[in-house]
Protein backbone atom coordinates (compact mmCIF):
# COMPACT_ATOMS: atom_id res chain seq x y z
CA UNK A 1 0.00 0.00 0.00
CA UNK A 2 2.84 2.37 1.05
CA UNK A 3 4.51 1.18 -2.72
CA UNK A 4 1.08 2.42 -4.54
CA UNK A 5 1.35 5.45 -2.40
CA UNK A 6 4.70 6.41 -3.27
CA UNK A 7 4.03 5.77 -6.93
CA UNK A 8 1.14 7.68 -7.50
CA UNK A 9 3.04 10.97 -5.73
CA UNK A 10 5.89 10.20 -8.18
CA UNK A 11 3.56 10.28 -10.77
CA UNK A 12 1.56 13.35 -9.77
CA UNK A 13 5.71 15.32 -9.42
CA UNK A 14 6.39 14.47 -12.71
CA UNK A 15 3.31 15.56 -14.03
CA UNK A 16 3.81 18.71 -12.18
CA UNK A 17 7.35 19.23 -13.74
CA UNK A 18 5.97 18.30 -17.11
CA UNK A 19 3.46 21.10 -17.00
CA UNK A 20 5.40 23.81 -16.02
CA UNK A 21 7.96 23.24 -18.33
CA UNK A 22 5.24 23.03 -21.00
CA UNK A 23 4.22 26.65 -19.39
CA UNK A 24 7.35 27.85 -19.92
CA UNK A 25 8.03 27.10 -23.32
CA UNK A 26 4.61 28.54 -23.88
CA UNK A 27 5.51 31.78 -25.45
CA UNK A 28 2.91 34.89 -23.54
CA UNK A 29 1.33 37.09 -25.70
CA UNK A 30 0.53 40.61 -24.87
CA UNK A 31 -2.60 42.45 -24.61
CA UNK A 32 -4.68 43.32 -28.01
CA UNK A 33 -2.64 40.40 -29.21
CA UNK A 34 -4.04 37.44 -31.18
CA UNK A 35 -2.39 33.92 -31.23
CA UNK A 36 -2.27 34.39 -35.39
CA UNK A 37 -0.85 37.80 -35.03
CA UNK A 38 2.08 37.00 -32.16
CA UNK A 39 5.82 37.78 -33.35
CA UNK A 40 8.38 36.19 -32.13
CA UNK A 41 11.01 38.25 -31.00
CA UNK A 42 14.65 37.01 -31.52
CA UNK A 43 16.48 37.64 -27.86
CA UNK A 44 15.45 38.19 -24.22
CA UNK A 45 14.57 41.47 -22.65
CA UNK A 46 14.20 45.04 -23.91
CA UNK A 47 16.80 46.60 -26.64
CA UNK A 48 17.52 49.91 -27.90
CA UNK A 49 19.15 50.56 -30.99
CA UNK A 50 19.25 53.01 -33.77
CA UNK A 51 20.30 52.72 -37.80
CA UNK A 52 22.73 54.97 -37.73
CA UNK A 53 24.74 55.21 -34.62
CA UNK A 54 28.07 57.65 -36.38
CA UNK A 55 26.85 60.59 -38.53
CA UNK A 56 29.73 63.20 -39.72
CA UNK A 57 28.01 66.69 -39.31
CA UNK A 58 30.14 70.20 -39.36
CA UNK A 59 29.39 73.14 -36.40
CA UNK A 60 26.10 74.65 -36.40
CA UNK A 61 24.44 71.58 -37.88
CA UNK A 62 21.50 69.56 -36.22
CA UNK A 63 22.03 65.56 -35.60
CA UNK A 64 18.53 63.64 -35.43
CA UNK A 65 19.20 59.61 -34.18
CA UNK A 66 15.57 57.40 -34.67
CA UNK A 67 15.78 55.06 -31.88
CA UNK A 68 14.01 51.47 -32.29
CA UNK A 69 13.51 49.43 -29.85
CA UNK A 70 12.83 45.81 -29.35
CA UNK A 71 11.10 43.63 -26.40
CA UNK A 72 11.22 40.23 -26.49
CA UNK A 73 9.55 40.11 -22.88
CA UNK A 74 6.29 38.99 -22.19
CA UNK A 75 4.79 42.34 -20.76
CA UNK A 76 5.26 46.27 -21.75
CA UNK A 77 7.58 48.08 -19.74
CA UNK A 78 8.03 51.94 -19.07
CA UNK A 79 11.99 53.16 -19.18
CA UNK A 80 13.40 56.69 -18.31
CA UNK A 81 15.72 57.96 -20.80
CA UNK A 82 18.83 59.99 -20.44
CA UNK A 83 21.81 60.73 -22.45
CA UNK A 84 25.58 61.81 -21.45
CA UNK A 85 28.46 62.80 -22.89
CA UNK A 86 31.97 63.90 -21.47
CA UNK A 87 32.49 65.99 -24.62
CA UNK A 88 29.87 68.55 -23.43
CA UNK A 89 27.36 67.92 -26.55
CA UNK A 90 23.46 68.13 -25.22
CA UNK A 91 20.42 67.09 -26.94
CA UNK A 92 16.78 66.14 -25.99
CA UNK A 93 14.26 62.48 -26.95
CA UNK A 94 11.22 63.35 -28.79
CA UNK A 95 8.13 60.94 -29.31
CA UNK A 96 5.05 62.51 -31.27
CA UNK A 97 6.75 65.45 -31.61
CA UNK A 98 6.84 65.97 -27.64
CA UNK A 99 9.46 66.17 -25.77
CA UNK A 100 9.99 63.49 -23.57
CA UNK A 101 12.34 61.81 -21.21
CA UNK A 102 10.38 58.16 -20.86
CA UNK A 103 8.53 55.87 -22.97
CA UNK A 104 6.49 52.81 -22.75
CA UNK A 105 8.02 50.11 -24.80
CA UNK A 106 5.35 47.02 -25.71
CA UNK A 107 5.99 44.25 -26.68
CA UNK A 108 7.53 43.17 -30.00
CA UNK A 109 9.72 45.25 -32.65
CA UNK A 110 9.47 48.72 -31.77
CA UNK A 111 10.51 51.35 -35.31
CA UNK A 112 11.68 55.20 -34.52
CA UNK A 113 9.26 54.97 -31.10
CA UNK A 114 11.41 58.05 -30.12
CA UNK A 115 13.97 60.07 -31.56
CA UNK A 116 16.57 61.65 -30.31
CA UNK A 117 18.02 65.34 -31.46
CA UNK A 118 21.84 67.03 -31.02
CA UNK A 119 21.88 70.43 -32.07
CA UNK A 120 25.84 71.60 -32.63
CA UNK A 121 27.09 74.75 -31.19
CA UNK A 122 28.16 77.14 -34.13
CA UNK A 123 31.68 77.30 -32.15
CA UNK A 124 32.24 73.13 -32.10
CA UNK A 125 35.96 72.20 -33.11
CA UNK A 126 36.44 69.65 -35.49
CA UNK A 127 36.66 65.99 -34.06
CA UNK A 128 34.86 62.97 -32.64
CA UNK A 129 32.51 63.28 -29.93
CA UNK A 130 30.65 60.88 -28.38
CA UNK A 131 27.28 60.66 -26.46
CA UNK A 132 25.80 57.61 -24.47
CA UNK A 133 22.05 56.85 -24.35
CA UNK A 134 20.66 55.04 -21.71
CA UNK A 135 16.99 53.60 -21.44
CA UNK A 136 16.18 52.25 -17.57
CA UNK A 137 13.13 50.34 -16.99
CA UNK A 138 12.02 48.78 -13.58
CA UNK A 139 13.85 44.80 -14.92
CA UNK A 140 16.01 45.82 -17.82
CA UNK A 141 18.43 48.46 -19.06
CA UNK A 142 19.86 49.25 -22.69
CA UNK A 143 22.39 51.49 -24.08
CA UNK A 144 23.75 53.11 -27.45
CA UNK A 145 26.67 54.78 -28.25
CA UNK A 146 26.63 57.65 -30.69
CA UNK A 147 29.33 59.40 -32.33
CA UNK A 148 29.60 62.54 -34.32
CA UNK A 149 32.06 63.51 -36.46
CA UNK A 150 32.71 67.06 -36.81
CA UNK A 151 34.19 68.75 -39.53
CA UNK A 152 33.68 71.81 -42.14
CA UNK A 153 32.08 70.56 -45.25
CA UNK A 154 32.82 72.70 -47.90
CA UNK A 155 30.35 71.43 -50.55
CA UNK A 156 29.97 74.89 -52.44
CA UNK A 157 27.37 76.65 -53.39
CA UNK A 158 24.30 74.95 -55.58
CA UNK A 159 24.62 75.48 -59.46
CA UNK A 160 22.54 76.01 -62.59
CA UNK A 161 24.38 74.80 -65.51
CA UNK A 162 23.38 74.13 -69.33
CA UNK A 163 25.06 71.88 -71.17
CA UNK A 164 24.97 73.87 -74.30
CA UNK A 165 23.85 77.70 -73.53
CA UNK A 166 23.80 78.75 -77.09
CA UNK A 167 20.92 77.37 -79.61
CA UNK A 168 20.29 79.07 -83.62
CA UNK A 169 17.09 79.26 -85.47
CA UNK A 170 15.00 81.54 -87.41
CA UNK A 171 11.89 83.64 -85.74
CA UNK A 172 9.77 80.85 -86.51
CA UNK A 173 11.67 78.35 -84.30
CA UNK A 174 11.62 77.23 -81.01
CA UNK A 175 14.89 76.60 -79.28
CA UNK A 176 15.43 74.11 -76.70
CA UNK A 177 18.43 73.99 -74.15
CA UNK A 178 18.88 71.27 -71.20
CA UNK A 179 20.12 72.80 -67.44
CA UNK A 180 21.25 70.64 -64.79
CA UNK A 181 20.67 72.09 -60.81
CA UNK A 182 22.71 70.73 -58.36
CA UNK A 183 21.38 71.32 -54.97
CA UNK A 184 24.95 71.30 -52.96
CA UNK A 185 23.55 71.60 -49.61
CA UNK A 186 22.47 69.59 -46.67
CA UNK A 187 19.01 70.04 -46.99
CA UNK A 188 16.08 69.91 -49.93
CA UNK A 189 15.38 72.78 -51.45
CA UNK A 190 12.52 74.10 -53.34
CA UNK A 191 14.07 76.63 -56.77
CA UNK A 192 11.61 78.76 -57.75
CA UNK A 193 12.40 79.10 -61.86
CA UNK A 194 12.14 81.94 -64.09
CA UNK A 195 12.89 83.87 -66.98
CA UNK A 196 11.67 87.39 -66.57
CA UNK A 197 14.96 89.16 -68.39
CA UNK A 198 13.95 87.77 -71.59
CA UNK A 199 13.41 89.97 -74.87
CA UNK A 200 9.78 91.59 -74.54
CA UNK A 201 7.05 89.21 -76.86
CA UNK A 202 9.43 86.06 -76.24
CA UNK A 203 7.89 82.91 -74.54
CA UNK A 204 10.01 80.57 -72.01
CA UNK A 205 8.83 77.33 -70.78
CA UNK A 206 10.24 74.89 -68.32
CA UNK A 207 9.84 71.20 -68.02
CA UNK A 208 11.15 68.22 -66.04
CA UNK A 209 13.06 65.13 -67.88
CA UNK A 210 9.14 63.58 -68.80
CA UNK A 211 8.36 66.82 -70.33
CA UNK A 212 6.04 68.20 -67.60
CA UNK A 213 5.31 71.92 -67.23
CA UNK A 214 7.50 73.13 -63.97
CA UNK A 215 7.35 76.46 -62.14
CA UNK A 216 9.29 75.39 -59.25
CA UNK A 217 11.68 72.00 -58.89
CA UNK A 218 12.36 70.28 -55.31
CA UNK A 219 15.43 68.68 -55.00
CA UNK A 220 16.98 66.85 -53.03
CA UNK A 221 20.42 67.45 -50.69
CA UNK A 222 23.44 66.88 -52.55
CA UNK A 223 21.66 65.85 -55.55
CA UNK A 224 20.42 67.21 -59.05
CA UNK A 225 17.48 67.19 -61.00
CA UNK A 226 17.65 68.24 -65.17
CA UNK A 227 15.11 71.12 -66.90
CA UNK A 228 14.31 71.45 -70.03
CA UNK A 229 14.09 75.27 -71.00
CA UNK A 230 12.00 76.39 -74.54
CA UNK A 231 12.63 79.86 -75.79
CA UNK A 232 10.28 80.28 -78.38
CA UNK A 233 11.01 83.61 -80.05
CA UNK A 234 8.24 86.71 -80.82
CA UNK A 235 7.62 86.14 -84.68
CA UNK A 236 9.14 90.04 -85.20
CA UNK A 237 12.46 89.16 -83.77
CA UNK A 238 14.97 90.43 -85.79
CA UNK A 239 18.69 88.28 -86.85
CA UNK A 240 20.97 88.57 -83.98
CA UNK A 241 21.98 87.31 -80.65
CA UNK A 242 19.75 87.17 -77.73
CA UNK A 243 20.75 87.03 -74.00
CA UNK A 244 18.02 85.03 -71.59
CA UNK A 245 18.77 85.23 -68.02
CA UNK A 246 17.49 81.77 -66.46
CA UNK A 247 16.71 82.06 -63.10
CA UNK A 248 16.54 79.23 -60.22
CA UNK A 249 15.72 80.89 -56.48
CA UNK A 250 15.25 79.00 -53.14
CA UNK A 251 14.54 80.51 -49.77
CA UNK A 252 18.57 80.46 -49.29
CA UNK A 253 20.24 80.29 -53.12
CA UNK A 254 19.64 82.45 -56.01
CA UNK A 255 20.75 80.92 -58.84
CA UNK A 256 21.00 82.42 -62.71
CA UNK A 257 22.33 81.11 -66.15
CA UNK A 258 22.37 82.61 -69.38
CA UNK A 259 21.62 81.50 -72.13
CA UNK A 260 22.04 82.98 -75.91
CA UNK A 261 19.40 82.26 -78.65
CA UNK A 262 21.51 83.55 -82.26
CA UNK A 263 18.39 84.14 -85.07
CA UNK A 264 19.16 83.51 -88.17
CA UNK A 265 17.90 86.03 -90.87
CA UNK A 266 14.07 85.08 -91.88
CA UNK A 267 14.06 86.27 -95.57
CA UNK A 268 10.49 86.51 -97.03
CA UNK A 269 9.80 88.62 -100.72
CA UNK A 270 6.13 89.77 -101.58
CA UNK A 271 4.85 90.23 -104.82
CA UNK A 272 1.31 91.54 -105.38
CA UNK A 273 -0.65 94.49 -106.72
CA UNK A 274 -1.41 97.40 -104.67
CA UNK A 275 -5.20 95.97 -104.74
CA UNK A 276 -4.26 92.42 -104.28
CA UNK A 277 -5.98 91.79 -108.11
CA UNK A 278 -3.73 89.48 -109.99
CA UNK A 279 -5.88 90.27 -113.39
CA UNK A 280 -6.14 93.15 -115.41
CA UNK A 281 -7.40 94.61 -119.08
CA UNK A 282 -4.90 95.68 -121.84
CA UNK A 283 -4.87 96.02 -125.72
CA UNK A 284 -3.56 95.39 -128.64
CA UNK A 285 -0.23 96.82 -129.23
CA UNK A 286 -1.50 99.45 -126.69
CA UNK A 287 1.00 100.31 -123.16
CA UNK A 288 -0.96 99.38 -119.95
CA UNK A 289 0.66 100.60 -116.78
CA UNK A 290 0.38 98.06 -113.83
CA UNK A 291 1.46 99.01 -110.24
CA UNK A 292 3.36 96.35 -108.25
CA UNK A 293 4.41 96.25 -104.45
CA UNK A 294 7.57 94.57 -103.73
CA UNK A 295 7.21 93.88 -100.00
CA UNK A 296 10.44 92.32 -97.59
CA UNK A 297 8.25 90.56 -95.02
CA UNK A 298 11.14 88.66 -93.43
CA UNK A 299 13.69 90.26 -90.45
CA UNK A 300 16.54 90.85 -92.84
CA UNK A 301 17.01 92.79 -95.59
CA UNK A 302 17.03 91.61 -99.24
CA UNK A 303 19.77 92.73 -101.54
CA UNK A 304 20.10 93.12 -105.18
CA UNK A 305 16.41 92.53 -105.94
CA UNK A 306 15.88 91.69 -109.98
CA UNK A 307 12.30 92.52 -111.49
CA UNK A 308 12.06 90.09 -114.51
CA UNK A 309 8.61 89.02 -116.38
CA UNK A 310 7.72 86.46 -118.49
CA UNK A 311 4.52 87.12 -121.55
CA UNK A 312 3.38 85.62 -124.56
CA UNK A 313 5.27 85.95 -128.02
CA UNK A 314 5.84 89.52 -129.41
CA UNK A 315 4.15 91.12 -125.97
CA UNK A 316 6.71 93.33 -124.42
CA UNK A 317 6.80 94.27 -120.42
CA UNK A 318 9.50 97.13 -118.71
CA UNK A 319 9.41 97.90 -114.99
CA UNK A 320 10.10 102.00 -114.21
CA UNK A 321 12.71 100.18 -111.64
CA UNK A 322 13.78 96.85 -112.69
CA UNK A 323 16.32 96.29 -109.25
CA UNK A 324 16.25 97.05 -106.26
CA UNK A 325 19.48 97.47 -104.80
CA UNK A 326 17.95 96.72 -101.24
CA UNK A 327 14.66 96.64 -99.42
CA UNK A 328 15.02 97.03 -95.14
CA UNK A 329 12.89 94.24 -93.30
CA UNK A 330 9.05 95.53 -93.06
CA UNK A 331 9.51 97.76 -96.08
CA UNK A 332 7.82 98.18 -99.82
CA UNK A 333 8.66 99.40 -102.84
CA UNK A 334 6.53 100.43 -105.32
CA UNK A 335 6.99 99.47 -108.98
CA UNK A 336 5.19 99.95 -112.12
CA UNK A 337 5.10 97.53 -114.82
CA UNK A 338 4.04 98.44 -118.29
CA UNK A 339 2.64 95.66 -120.56
CA UNK A 340 2.30 96.03 -124.29
CA UNK A 341 0.62 93.30 -125.64
CA UNK A 342 1.25 92.36 -128.98
CA UNK A 343 -0.20 94.30 -132.03
CA UNK A 344 -1.27 90.60 -133.44
CA UNK A 345 -2.74 89.57 -129.98
CA UNK A 346 -6.62 89.00 -130.90
CA UNK A 347 -9.12 89.22 -127.95
CA UNK A 348 -8.87 86.70 -124.75
CA UNK A 349 -7.16 85.88 -122.00
CA UNK A 350 -3.00 85.40 -121.50
CA UNK A 351 -0.99 84.17 -118.79
CA UNK A 352 2.20 86.53 -118.03
CA UNK A 353 4.61 86.28 -115.12
CA UNK A 354 6.36 88.33 -112.94
CA UNK A 355 9.17 87.05 -111.27
CA UNK A 356 11.10 89.35 -108.35
CA UNK A 357 14.73 87.89 -107.28
CA UNK A 358 16.94 88.44 -104.37
CA UNK A 359 20.64 87.06 -103.63
CA UNK A 360 18.73 85.79 -100.48
CA UNK A 361 14.97 85.31 -101.37
CA UNK A 362 12.94 85.34 -104.81
CA UNK A 363 8.87 84.80 -105.47
CA UNK A 364 6.35 85.08 -108.63
CA UNK A 365 2.93 85.69 -109.21
CA UNK A 366 1.20 84.75 -112.39
CA UNK A 367 -1.49 87.15 -114.11
CA UNK A 368 -4.29 86.79 -115.69
CA UNK A 369 -4.24 89.33 -119.01
CA UNK A 370 -7.78 90.32 -120.99
CA UNK A 371 -6.81 91.98 -124.26
CA UNK A 372 -9.71 93.62 -126.11
CA UNK A 373 -9.14 93.96 -129.84
CA UNK A 374 -11.09 95.99 -132.68
CA UNK A 375 -11.25 93.42 -135.72
CA UNK A 376 -11.16 94.39 -139.18
CA UNK A 377 -14.81 93.12 -139.95
CA UNK A 378 -15.72 95.58 -137.17
CA UNK A 379 -14.43 98.38 -138.91
CA UNK A 380 -15.99 97.30 -142.22
CA UNK A 381 -19.01 97.46 -140.32
CA UNK A 382 -18.63 100.34 -139.10
CA UNK A 383 -18.04 101.63 -142.82
CA UNK A 384 -21.12 99.81 -144.07
CA UNK A 385 -23.25 101.39 -141.47
CA UNK A 386 -22.34 105.13 -142.23
CA UNK A 387 -22.63 104.79 -145.92
CA UNK A 388 -26.01 103.26 -145.25
CA UNK A 389 -27.16 106.88 -143.61
CA UNK A 390 -25.43 109.34 -145.83
CA UNK A 391 -27.71 107.27 -149.03
CA UNK A 392 -30.73 107.98 -146.45
CA UNK A 393 -30.15 111.01 -145.72
CA UNK A 394 -29.36 111.86 -149.41
CA UNK A 395 -32.31 110.70 -150.77
CA UNK A 396 -34.53 112.39 -148.04
CA UNK A 397 -33.15 115.66 -149.39
CA UNK A 398 -33.68 115.16 -152.89
CA UNK A 399 -37.13 113.64 -152.73
CA UNK A 400 -38.28 114.59 -149.27
CA UNK A 401 -39.99 118.00 -150.65
CA UNK A 402 -42.22 116.06 -153.52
Amino acid sequence: MKKNFLVRTGAAGMAAMMLGVMLTATPVMAAGQTEDSTEMVVGSGITMYTSYPGLTVKAGDTATFALNFTNATSSGETMELSASSKDGLEGYFTGSSNTVNSVYVPYGNNQSLVTYTVNVPDDTQDGTYHITLTAKGANHTSTVNLTLQVQELDLGASTLKAETDKQSGDSSSSLSYSLTLQNNSLEAQTFKLSADGAPKGWKVAFADSNGSSLESVDVDPVASTSIKVTVTPSSDASAGDFKIPVKAASDSENLEQDLTATITGTYNLGLTTQSGTLSFKAKANKKTPVVLDITNSGNDTLNNINLTATAATDWTVEFSESTIDSLAAGETKEVTAYVTPASSAISGDYAMTIKASADEANTSNQFRVTVETQTVWGIVGIIIILGIAAALIAVFNKFGRH
